[in-house]
């Protein structure tokens, strides 16, 4: 309870959200609470909506599902420095990284974006700002519970798959 009081503290997160949620996607499932308690769906968020609460002096959080043009990643980063963040980072699933995207990235405030393996990164295409994590060992838990007909949604919330992951992520760390 207290480390989650800290974070919400120390820690303002911003969820990039472009509008073009995919056929069967509900968005209206997905609300944030604005300063003033009104309820608002993330997919009504427009312009400067999408920013609630103070971030000035906060670490944020980008978290979008693919990052393709860079556009809207370096609009958003802009806008949470402007808006006083202290330090801005990215997470995004599927790095697409299309002609220009990189550059855009590296001008804006980003300090670093996460993605993950899921699409190939040509060897081309360089940041010091990227960091690629690999889904290989996810993939494999995947297929393994799927041909043993356990329960794939129970991976996400098993404890023990997130101490390995967190345990190895540590151990790769601290050895650099």
């Amino acid at each position: 309870k207290a480390a989650a009081e800290t974070m919400k503290q120390h820690l303002a997160a911003a969820a990039a959200q472009n509008g073009s949620g995919g056929e069967g996607e509900d968005e209206e499932e997905c609300k944030v609470v604005d300063k003033d308690g009104k309820e608002k769906s993330v997919a009504a968020l427009r312009g400067q909506d999408w920013l609630v609460g103070d971030v000035k002096g906060c670490d944020c959080i980008i978290v979008d599902d693919i990052c393709d043009t860079g556009n809207l990643a370096e609009k958003t980063a802009n806008a949470l420095k402007k808006a006083g963040a202290k330090r801005i980072f990215m997470y995004s699933t599927h790095p697409v990284l299309s002609k220009g995207a990189v550059e855009k990235i590296n001008r804006s405030p980003i300090q670093e974006l996460v993605v993950t393996n899921s699409l190939p990164i040509p060897g081309h295409i360089f940041s010091e700002k990227i960091r690629v994590l690999s889904i290989g060992k996810l993939l494999a838990e995947t297929i393994k519970r799927v041909q043993s007909d356990e329960s794939i949604s129970a991976l996400f919330k098993d404890s023990h798959f997130e101490n390995k992951h967190v345990k190895s992520h540590t151990q790769t760390k601290n050895k650099n």
